[in-house]
C-alpha cells in the first residue's frame, strides 16, 4: 500500500504496511498433563490450524503450526510466514517446513504472555490464525 502526502511542496508517496484488527477466531485449548498445550483455531476458510509450543517453558522451545482443510487432512501450503509477539516486541520467525502444511520455528522464551500469528497461502486461499500462551 502507498500513501500520498501533500503539503506546500511537491507531493510524496510513502510506502506502508497496515495491520487491521480481525474478528477474534474461535480457539479450542486442549491441555493434557505431560503434553504441550494444543491450540486449534477455526479458520475463516472452514479449515483449522493447530499450534503448540514445545516444551512451553522459559528457554529454548519449538513452536509448531499445522494447517488442516475442511476434511481434517493436512492442507498443502505454498508458503507461510509467522510472527511472535512478547512484551519485549515482535519478531518474524524463521519457519522450517516439516510437512505439506506443517511448519515449525525454534524460539527462545522468557516468562510472560506470548502470541503467535501465522499467515499461509494454499493456492488462491489465504489463511491467518493467532493463538496466545502464558509461559511460566
Amino acid at each position: 500500500m502507498v500513501g500520498l502526502v501533500e503539503g506546500s511542496g511537491p507531493a510524496v508517496t510513502v510506502p506502508m504496511e497496515l495491520e487491521t484488527r480481525a474478528v477474534p477466531q474461535p480457539v479450542k485449548v486442549s491441555e493434557v498433563p505431560g503434553q504441550p498445550t494444543l491450540y486449534t483455531v477455526t479458520l475463516a476458510t472452514g479449515g483449522s490450524l493447530q499450534g503448540y509450543v514445545d516444551p512451553g517453558r522459559p528457554g529454548p522451545n519449538t513452536v509448531h503450526f499445522t494447517i488442516f482443510n475442511q476434511s481434517g487432512d493436512e492442507q498443502p501450503t505454498d508458503k507461510a510466514r509467522a510472527r511472535m509477539t512478547t512484551s519485549a516486541g515482535s519478531e518474524t520467525l524463521t519457519l522450517i517446513r516439516l510437512g505439506p502444511g506443517h511448519f515449525a520455528a525454534n524460539i527462545d522464551l522468557e516468562p510472560g504472555r506470548v502470541s503467535f500469528t501465522i499467515d499461509a497461502n494454499a493456492g488462491r486461499t489465504r489463511s491467518s490464525a493467532r493463538f496466545e500462551q502464558s509461559v511460566q
